[in-house]
């Protein structure tokens, strides 16, 4: 229990009680026991600033401290041997859902999962985003924080790659491939299907095919087998 940690949970190390060596030693060791979580330090000689979640010390922005309703001004100060102690997280992105911007990169992010994922032109004006949504956050800062591929396209929309002819249904963020099968059974139009970049499509995680509509009858070209698709599912015939 280093020292800034006993200050800042109210632990009296002087109430301390002393046992045996072979008691001491019949205990398991774990790691480090740090302070609270949501706790800010800031390490001696370093200029950033660090938040304590489950243990792990994150680099934290001022702006992150902020919509975490936390402050720079209460940061306890800590030696560099104690911040040695713990293990190093990657740095806190804002809150998911938090929609950010760079200064000078006009890309615009979604925080998802404590990563960002890239708007497109079309993820962007198919969720009406105002101006009034993004947050404007230093450049240097962004490229501090995790990204992973695009905001997927809403659910029911169908989408394609500009190079590929499958077309897929968005689906809880998934995109499900249709066979040209499935696609007229659902009453499907090509007019309807949105033509996205390679890169974009293939970023974007892929799912199970989509299903036939309710009481579709199938039959499985291999063994002629017939079934009933039904309340999800497939009933043999």
């Amino acid at each position: 229990v280093p020292d800034f940690v006993a200050r800042a949970r109210n632990l009296n190390l002087a109430s301390k009680i002393t046992i045996s060596p072979n008691e001491f030693e019949s205990y398991t060791t774990d790691k480090v026991f740090g302070p609270a979580d949501n706790t800010v330090v800031k390490v001696e000689n370093d200029p950033k600033l660090y938040v304590f979640l489950k243990n792990v010390k994150h680099q934290v922005s001022e702006f992150v401290l902020s919509q975490r309703g936390l402050s720079a001004v209460n940061a306890l100060p800590i030696t560099q041997a104690e911040g040695g102690l713990f293990e190093q997280g990657q740095v806190l992105p804002p809150s998911d859902g938090t929609i950010i911007r760079g200064q000078v990169d006009q890309s615009v992010y979604l925080v998802e999962n404590s990563r960002l994922k890239l708007f497109s032109e079309y993820t962007f004006k198919q969720r009406k985003i105002a101006s009034k949504q993004i947050t404007l956050v230093p450049d240097a800062e962004i490229a501090t924080y995790e990204k992973q591929g695009f905001v997927p396209p809403l659910d029911n929309t169908l989408i394609k790659a500009s190079d590929i002819g499958t077309v897929y249904l968005m689906q809880n963020g998934l995109k499900h491939p249709l066979s040209a099968e499935l696609f007229k059974n659902r009453g499907l139009s090509f007019k309807n299907v949105v033509v996205l970049s390679k890169e974009e499509v293939g970023a974007l995680t892929i799912g199970a095919f989509t299903t036939p509509k309710e009481m579709t009858w199938l039959a499985n070209s291999q063994t002629g087998e017939l079934y009933l698709f039904k309340e999800g599912a497939l009933h043999s015939i």
